[in-house]
């Protein structure tokens, strides 16, 4: 997928900026340039299932949302069956890993999408040498889902601008529910996400050559300070590495005797 450069920040007001209600948006004054290319394309929703395990590699589930459905995250979220202690099924997992990462914050990374276990998961990133920085409880324990509502666009020479909103929920899985003993008992309640926090983020991304979004992304990192980040304040890392921040700010904590990825 080439190089990144991402941010991430707590989004001024309580509501998106593209809400319907004018009475409900986010005031964004004098025209900010990546808000303003980003919005002329159309949402995507979806919501991704990660598994924290280092700031190189990303391990999620995909889940695609009805274009059409409502826009709160918990409905969505209570949409989607909570992953079981203790459960392995071959699933399609998308693991996207970090070869190379610059001091200016673009990070480059490449895809592999495939239907398999999350042991095979776990050995492909052992072979590859990528150090997992969670213990093993927390890899295999808590999961974090993320409702996107995301809106991309190419603008031009092979660039393209993002800015999602993002609802992360840390959960802690749960034991698998009883099965029913009969076709005539009722069958047992399935439990709801186990959640642990729930924040509402906006991420907003540039992906090109490097060379050529070396100031541009110095411009959005300024834009996102200036006119959208609550307080100025930005996170400039990848998904991977904000799933472990989202996981650590519960108390999850990465070990302390991990190496640098």
């Amino acid at each position: 997928m080439g190089w990144e450069a991402r941010v991430f920040f707590r989004p001024k007001g309580t509501a998106t900026p593209f809400a319907s209600s004018a009475a409900d948006t986010v005031d964004i004054p004098k025209e900010p340039r990546f808000f303003n290319l980003a919005r002329k394309s159309a949402v995507e929703r979806r919501c991704d299932i990660y598994t924290p395990y280092s700031p190189s590699a990303g391990v999620k589930t995909r889940s695609i949302a009805d274009p059409h459905a409502a826009d709160a995250a918990e409905e969505l979220l209570l949409s989607i069956p909570p992953p079981y202690l203790g459960e392995d099924s071959s699933t399609l997992y998308e693991l996207k890993t970090r070869y190379k990462v610059k001091p200016d914050g673009f990070e480059k990374w490449e895809k592999d999408l495939r239907e398999v276990t999350f042991a095979y998961v776990l050995q492909k990133l052992d072979v590859e040498g990528i150090i997992r920085t969670v213990s093993n409880e927390v890899a295999t324990d808590v999961y974090v889902p993320v409702r996107k509502l995301r809106r991309k666009i190419h603008i031009g020479m092979g660039v393209w601008c993002e800015y999602t909103d993002i609802y992360s929920f840390v959960c802690q899985k749960l034991a698998p529910p009883p099965a029913a003993v009969t076709e005539s008992t009722v069958p047992a309640q399935v439990p709801a996400h186990n959640i642990l926090a729930a924040e509402h983020w906006v991420t907003m991304s540039l992906e090109g050559h490097h060379k050529d979004l070396e100031l541009d992304f110095k411009e959005l990192i300024e834009e996102c300070i200036t006119h959208h980040a609550s307080g100025g304040q930005v996170l400039v890392m990848g998904y991977p590495e904000f799933v472990l921040h989202m996981v650590s700010s519960v108390g999850a904590s990465p070990k302390a005797d991990a190496q640098s990825s």
